[in-house]
């Protein structure tokens, strides 16, 4: 459950209302999975705080979007959680700093190839490799915080070749990503797949058109990572919901991100 809503006049107020579950990552194969410190503290403390409201252990698992099985093999080390369960949580305790630490803590752990960009050889310059990976390195917050980061150069082929090596890092390390373009229109069934992507890559932004554009608004509520690129004059008004992402601009080429 996110907050989510629209009220007349343009402005969007805030209800609980379902969004698509994420994919679900599979258990560990093999003899035995990795040990992990961080994944039985965060179960550890959400059964702490669920115990506190009266909870059973079923319906703290059902605030994790979990069965109750699921939950005892997780919380037993035979399970992992997923991005799905990651949100949940996040959106549960906002302002819970314990619980937002360890959430962090496992995505830093879990997420596969926690160095930053690979050192294959590409044509993307010094100073906007730089910026990927800077951004990359903080991938694990970034799925925590969720929200929408805005590329910014006035070339479309620079940009292009950032999110394409965001995109090919990104689903290297494990994390399920969709792309779209801005203006396009969109099935049901494809709506509620960007809905429930843990990573979102919009393509021309500037031409933002209105099924897209709901999905971003749903995403920036739901506090769940979307990322596009903005090319058009540098200082032309960015229209909503864009005007409320994080703006990453690209050095000039030669120099190095201030």
């Amino acid at each position: 459950m996110v907050s989510l809503g629209l009220a007349g006049c343009g402005k969007r107020t805030t209800q609980r209302i379902p969004l698509p579950q994420l994919p679900v990552f599979h258990d560990h194969v093999g003899s035995s999975p990795p040990t992990s410190v961080v994944l039985p503290m965060l179960i550890r403390e959400l059964e702490k705080r669920g115990r506190a409201r009266g909870l059973s252990v079923a319906e703290i698992a059902e605030t994790l979007g979990v069965d109750r099985t699921r939950f005892i093999h997780i919380r037993n080390g035979a399970g992992r959680l997923s991005l799905s369960s990651v949100h949940e949580i996040a959106s549960r305790f906002p302002d819970d700093s314990t619980i937002r630490e360890l959430l962090l803590g496992y995505l830093v752990l879990d997420v596969k190839g926690r160095r930053a960009v690979s050192q294959k050889r590409t044509d993307l310059d010094e100073g906007a490799r730089e910026i990927v990976n800077n951004f990359l390195r903080d991938l694990p917050s970034r799925l925590v915080a969720g929200g929408g980061v805005l590329f910014i150069d006035p070339s479309p082929a620079r940009l292009a070749k950032v999110l394409a090596l965001i995109e090919e890092t990104v689903r290297a390390r494990g994390v399920p990503l969709l792309r779209e373009r801005a203006a396009s229109g969109l099935s049901r069934d494809r709506r509620m797949a960007l809905l429930a992507s843990p990573v979102v890559i919009v393509d021309a932004v500037a031409s933002l058109r209105g099924p897209v554009e709901e999905v971003l608004w749903r995403r920036l509520e739901a506090a769940r990572l979307t990322l596009g690129a903005w090319h058009v004059h540098l200082d032309a008004k960015l229209p909503p919901p864009l005007d409320s992402y994080k703006q990453l601009r690209l050095p000039p080429f030669g120099c190095a991100p201030s």
